[in-house]
């Protein structure tokens, strides 16, 4: 066994998801009756003594999605190897069971556990994960999305990374970095150095290459960073100003805007040939592009129509439709990775505003609103939306996570100011 890699053995076979549907929570509604779940058998003596409670770190992760109740009682005595008196945890509310026993081999924890579904009297998962003691919050994350995928029937998100931009200094001379960190902001570090102006960081599913905007020339250009070679250099060879960047999810094929005499269209970029085709072609500013999950289809903003509206177009620029047709200005469209909504900023009376629609431009609903609200990005579950906001009064620039209903806002902890945040389902990039 490797004990630097992660390890997952089968325990027992899964339950298919249709036979535990019975009980199940509705994200996309909004459910605010919390679903209750026993956390039993995962606090190790040891590993608190050194700051390593996982049993804490599960609890936080279900406690603060709000669709969950973390619970600690043991209502029947039940073991690893005993099978639950489902009729106690019924009468006690208690819809989920996890149990499970931690083990030190060396530097190396190993976590034996079971899911138990009470309402229909099944367990719904059962594995072993043994892992190198430095990573014991992600086997902590890996427990809380077993649990979240159990009862929802959606993957989770927990364990998950978020890059960003990290700000600090004065308001008019801040030094940019960029950083990755946990989903709840643990386990921080920097990817580069103070040397490189960052903005608009974009990372390929694979984790090994960043797109970002860059003033290093004193013109705003498109930068490609290869974390393998440790290499920047400018994407392709334009004759204009780039910014907005994006990949596809065909990891070769980024998306960019070009400006240049008072025009800005969009390009598709084939980042291995550096062959481009441009996609829009006229004298408005087209920006912000984004690819359907299928890399069939392509959001944009444009201002063709006055104002900044959304459209969609395909994916080599033909039948472009417009789907905004609400108050305001609208900026800064994302794809969802279902493929069910995008997400937008809105602009109205001063106000910025963060919300969603139908791919058709239906069902629009607003998030939430503030100051400066920026850089909206997807959870790899497309249930939530990570953004940056900027204080009017403080100039403090910070994260945020909204869920798709609206109801759940929560502020994500970073060491300073920070911008520009992207959500990726990639843990090893930190």
């Amino acid at each position: 066994m490797n004990k630097k890699n992660l390890l997952f053995f089968l325990f027992v076979c899964f339950v298919g998801t249709n036979s535990y549907a019975v009980l199940s929570v509705d994200i996309d509604s909004g459910n605010v009756q919390p679903i209750n779940v026993a956390v039993l058998g995962i606090n190790d003596q040891s590993l608190n003594a050194e700051n390593m409670n996982i049993e804490s770190v599960i609890r936080d992760d279900l406690n603060n999605s709000s669709l969950f109740k973390v619970h600690h009682e043991n209502y029947d005595n039940l073991t690893l190897d005993s099978f639950p008196s489902f009729a106690s945890w019924i009468k006690k509310d208690i819809n989920f069971i996890l149990i499970g026993k931690i083990e030190r081999h060396g530097k190396n924890i190993q976590l034996k556990y079971r899911i138990w579904n009470a309402f229909n009297k099944k367990q719904i998962s059962g594995k072993i994960i043994e892992i190198d003691q430095s990573k014991w919050r992600q086997l902590g994350h890996i427990v809380a999305d077993d649990i979240y995928e159990g009862a929802t029937n959606d993957p989770g998100y927990f364990n998950t990374r978020i890059l960003y931009v990290s700000e600090y200094g004065p308001f008019d001379k801040k030094i940019k970095r960029l950083a990755t960190m946990d989903y709840d902001g643990e386990n921080h570090s920097y990817i580069t150095s103070e040397k490189y102006m960052i903005l608009s960081p974009r990372i390929s599913s694979d984790s090994k290459k960043i797109l970002y905007m860059s003033y290093a020339d004193k013109t705003p250009k498109v930068y490609l960073y290869d974390r393998i070679m440790n290499s920047h250099q400018p994407l392709g060879d334009f004759d204009g100003m780039t910014s907005a960047p994006r990949f596809g999810f065909d990891i070769n094929i980024a998306l960019l805007a070009m400006s240049k005499n008072g025009a800005t269209n969009i390009f598709k970029f084939d980042i291995n040939s550096y062959a481009k085709k441009q996609l829009t072609n006229n004298e408005f500013i087209n920006t912000s592009p984004s690819y359907s999950p299928d890399n069939q289809f392509i959001i944009f903003n444009s201002d063709r129509s006055r104002s900044p509206q959304l459209y969609v177009m395909r994916n080599d620029g033909s039948d472009q439709k417009r789907v905004s047709f609400g108050q305001g200005r609208y900026l800064n469209p994302v794809w969802s990775p279902n493929g069910d909504y995008i997400s937008f900023i809105k602009i109205l009376n001063g106000v910025f505003y963060i919300g969603i629609m139908r791919p058709n431009g239906d069902e629009e609903k607003i998030l939430a609103s503030g100051h400066m609200i920026e850089a909206p990005s997807w959870s790899p579950n497309g249930k939530l939306l990570i953004f940056s906001s900027t204080s009017k009064g403080s100039k403090k620039s910070r994260l945020y996570m909204v869920d798709i209903t609206g109801r759940h806002h929560k502020i994500v902890k970073t060491p300073g100011d920070a911008t520009d945040p992207m959500w990726s389902s990639n843990v090893k990039f930190g």
